[in-house]
């Protein structure tokens, strides 16, 4: 693959064309939120129809009314198992929500619009993944020590069932999720517009605001991996380079957390 492009200026832009992206941006997000509620609504019908089926109508609804305080009742392990999958499954929804939209915008050629394409792994791809773990670690390290209560910001789970949920939606679903929203569909969507620069910037930002918290700590940590992963879809085109570099550098704090005990 050629090394990145950086244009000494940013292509001419007309103001129709300006008007014309945020207006498919626009709607391409309307579309994931009108989407993503309804996947999530099916699995739940899904989910509620096979608990009728098997425990039957009166047992659900005795369950739905006693729901928050079963919650509460519930040992940590337990809670932290419903809510990692619970979060799995909403990354699932927007996931889906983004393919669809995708399809329904290309029809067939659906993986130019997210970058969805193969790759050729080559050492620059090691050299990203593994500076990207280096730099969680060591800016671990110094949110740690600079604001102790980060500790408290991740409870891992001891259950086998919660630790492999924890796992499949850090190391698997997050990256995939994330990578179709910034680096795939946004990223596509600006660089059509915007100079390489720019468009790796301007998704980095967004993707550290996706991260934000009262501290404003974990999204300043996360914009240079934005950074690095914007690099990489830079050059090899492609998100499943940047999920899978995504995933590594999810996997290093997972196992990090789980060694602490988190």
């Amino acid at each position: 693959m050629p090394d990145i492009e950086i244009p000494l200026a940013p292509p001419q832009q007309s103001a129709e064309s300006v008007v014309r992206l945020t207006v498919r941006l626009v709607v391409d997000a309307l579309g994931f939120m009108v989407i993503t509620p309804l996947v999530l609504c099916i699995i739940a019908g899904l989910a509620a129809l096979a608990d009728i089926v098997i425990r039957g109508f009166r047992t659900f609804l005795d369950d739905i009314g006693g729901a928050q305080n079963t919650f509460i009742s519930l040992d940590i392990d337990t809670r932290l198992l419903v809510t990692f999958s619970a979060g799995a499954l909403v990354y699932l929804a927007i996931a889906a929500a983004v393919l669809l939209v995708a399809r329904l915008r290309r029809g067939p050629h659906w993986r130019d619009y997210i970058a969805w394409k193969p790759f050729r792994l080559e050492s620059i791809y090691l050299a990203l993944a593994a500076a990207g773990v280096i730099w969680g670690i060591a800016i671990g390290s110094v949110i740690e020590a600079w604001y102790p209560d980060s500790k408290n910001w991740v409870a891992f789970p001891h259950g086998v069932a919660g630790v492999l949920a924890s796992l499949i939606l850090v190391v698997a679903l997050g990256p995939l999720c994330e990578e179709l929203l910034f680096r795939g569909w946004l990223f596509t969507a600006l660089r059509g517009r915007l100079g390489s620069i720019a468009t790796i910037v301007t998704t980095s930002v967004l993707f550290a605001i996706a991260h934000w918290e009262k501290t404003h700590l974990y999204a300043i940590a996360v914009f240079p991996v934005g950074l690095l992963l914007g690099y990489a879809r830079e050059r090899s085109g492609s998100i499943r380079a940047t999920t899978t570099f995504h995933g590594i550098y999810n996997l290093s704090g997972w196992i990090l957390a789980a060694f602490a005990g988190k």
